[in-house]
């Protein structure tokens, strides 16, 4: 009798509400603007041979939903079904979403045994007290969840929009020479923004106290084969800048 009542309990647990898996709505969540650049307007700098005397990025990204997740940490769930380890250092594929009591659910599919059932997250990535089967679209209840803190971590999800302007290069300090000085121009390709796309070396007299390139205007206190001291008096971004 006790153990047909075990067999009944388990059969219960795993009997959870139908669920329907959809695909994730709504990939693209937003664009910003992304803009750095290592100088003050009207500030004294100093920049050594081999770093930027300028540098800008100017350009505008979009943000996608994640396709990915990692854990915060090692983490173990105990379900009707068994107990399984997960770990942190592992990505966890967005499996598709779901409706739990009126509210939205990201799936993540489990990628170690058993690969069947998937975890439910919120918007902050806290996991739902409930597994889904993936081959039965069953929410079935979990036991327990260690650690209870824990969270997951939407992998960045960002691509440069080539629609719109793109501006990515710096002028590397390069020392003097005779009676020049030399920058060397180095701009970055929006398909591999970390590879310089073209190289191209600047010299400029040193008797000169002001000195131009493109927009940007610079005052030139000291050039020696050490360093440089400057002050960007104006680089045409001024009026920019601080919109998105």
């Amino acid at each position: 009798m006790k153990k047909l009542a075990g067999i009944l309990v388990c059969v219960i647990s795993f009997c959870g509400c139908s669920a329907r898996i959809m695909p994730v709505s709504d990939m693209l969540i937003g664009q910003e603007r992304l803009f750095q650049k290592n100088y003050t307007i009207g500030q004294s700098q100093t920049a050594y041979i081999g770093q930027p005397v300028i540098k800008i990025k100017d350009f505008k990204v979009k943000r996608f939903k994640p396709r990915y997740y990692h854990a915060s940490e090692d983490f173990k769930i105990n379900a009707p079904f068994g107990s399984f380890d997960g770990f942190k250092d592992k990505v966890y594929p967005v499996y598709g979403e779901t409706i739990v009591d009126d509210k939205k659910y990201t799936v993540l599919k489990f990628v170690d045994p058993p690969s069947v059932f998937g975890l439910l997250i919120d918007d902050e990535g806290i996991v739902l007290n409930k597994i889904l089967n993936l081959a039965m679209h069953q929410e079935l209840v979990l036991l327990n969840i260690h650690p209870l803190g824990l969270k997951f971590i939407g992998e960045e999800n960002k691509y440069i929009d080539l629609e719109h302007k793109y501006q990515n290069f710096e002028l590397i300090y390069g020392g003097v020479s005779n009676n020049s000085f030399q920058l060397s121009y180095r701009d970055f390709s929006p398909k591999n923004p970390l590879v310089p796309a073209s190289f191209q070396n600047l010299f400029y007299d040193l008797s000169q106290n002001r000195i131009r390139y493109g927009d940007i205007i610079i005052e030139i206190h000291i050039a020696t084969n050490e360093r440089i001291e400057y002050t960007v008096i104006s680089d045409g971004l001024e009026k920019i800048e601080n919109k998105t």
